[in-house]
């Protein structure tokens, strides 16, 4: 019977280029250095049995020391680490340590941190007890740098404090309000504009107090904040006070949005510019008074010229020398006194 097997057979290459076991390895632990050093994070171990302490190559960078500058598993470690804190911080740490070594109690504190080379800075140290059974045999943490997190921190914390002293200051109403135009927080100075007290005052929506011929206008520009269009508006606008007056205001509004990019609340500036619109009318009706007069007098100084064309003209048919010539050739406006044009 002939055989129906193929005299060879094409078997799949093996890679021997896949890394053995001890590469793999050295590859992850080099990718997890690199990672937690990226991240400003370093890794630590206390061992009960051997009484021996463990530093990451970033944790020696985060205290200020070249890697591996102490003998390993030496004691040591914990002497030096603790030093690099504030005294008054000192019995704080012993403390949390202490207990997640003898009770199995983690800890996670934000700390003031002096460097071995007198670098300032803060560090968050956490860490966790391993046990075995019912006892602790190891005490594994992390200590991280949060120093530009804490100088972020300290930097908003002084702009709410700065916007805070600008809001109570006064010279300009303004208010914090919502997406759905109620009133979260207003000043004093808004209070004093609007007539109406704080806790009544939280309580009503801007459009609520807005002069009717004027809310679609701020509603518009309102609407086109919320959809993203725009960051904020200004306008002039008329409020109803409560005692019934109306109030013209010039308005800025600004918009602080959420991560997702959607609307949060708005900050609103609002002046008082009734005094200003008021002198404006005024001027306005004086403008116009003017203008009146003006015409009134254009017409009296028209009909005075055509009567003193009237005279020269009869004068002339008398046979007597015009005596308003020279005045009448001047213009309407003479510069010359009525007397310099007669005979």
């Amino acid at each position: 019977m002939p055989s129906t097997t193929p005299d060879s057979v094409d078997l799949p290459r093996l890679d021997l280029a896949l890394p053995l076991p001890e590469e793999a390895v050295s590859r992850s632990r080099t990718l997890l250095d690199t990672t937690l050093r990226l991240a400003h994070v370093g890794g630590w171990e206390w061992d009960r049995e051997a009484q021996s302490t463990t530093w990451t190559d970033e944790t020696y960078r985060i205290h200020g020391m070249q890697a591996g500058a102490l003998p390993p598993g030496s004691l040591d470690h914990v002497a030096r680490s603790l030093a690099c804190y504030d005294p008054a911080d000192r019995p704080v740490v012993e403390a949390a340590f202490r207990r997640c070594a003898e009770e199995g109690v983690a800890y996670s504190l934000e700390l003031p941190f002096t460097r071995a080379d007198n670098q300032r800075i803060w560090v968050r140290t956490t860490a966790e007890a391993v046990k075995v059974g019912d006892s602790v045999v190891k005490v594994i943490g992390i200590i991280a740098d949060i120093t530009e997190r804490k100088r972020s921190e300290a930097a908003l914390r002084e702009s709410e404090q700065h916007f805070r002293s600008y809001f109570d200051l006064g010279l300009i109403g303004m208010a914090i309000t919502s997406v759905e135009k109620g009133w979260l927080k207003v000043n004093d100075r808004l209070c004093h504009i609007l007539g109406y007290p704080r806790d009544e005052l939280v309580t009503k929506t801007w459009p609520e107090l807005t002069h009717p011929d004027d809310l679609a206008a701020d509603i518009e520009q309102f609407n086109r904040v919320l959809s993203g269009e725009t960051e904020g508006y200004a306008l002039d606008k008329r409020f109803i006070a409560k005692d019934g007056r109306t109030v013209y205001a010039a308005i800025s509004v600004g918009c602080l949005r959420k991560p997702d990019g959607s609307a949060d609340h708005f900050v609103a500036m609002v002046q008082d510019i009734t005094e200003r619109k008021q002198a404006e009318v005024e001027l306005k009706q004086q403008l116009a008074e003017l203008q009146q007069w003006y015409e009134v007098m254009l017409d009296r100084e028209a009909r005075v010229l055509e009567l003193k064309r009237e005279a020269d003209a009869l004068r002339q048919r008398l046979g007597e020398p015009p005596r308003y010539a020279l005045e009448l050739k001047a213009g309407p406006v003479a510069d010359h006194p009525e007397a310099s044009a007669q005979p």
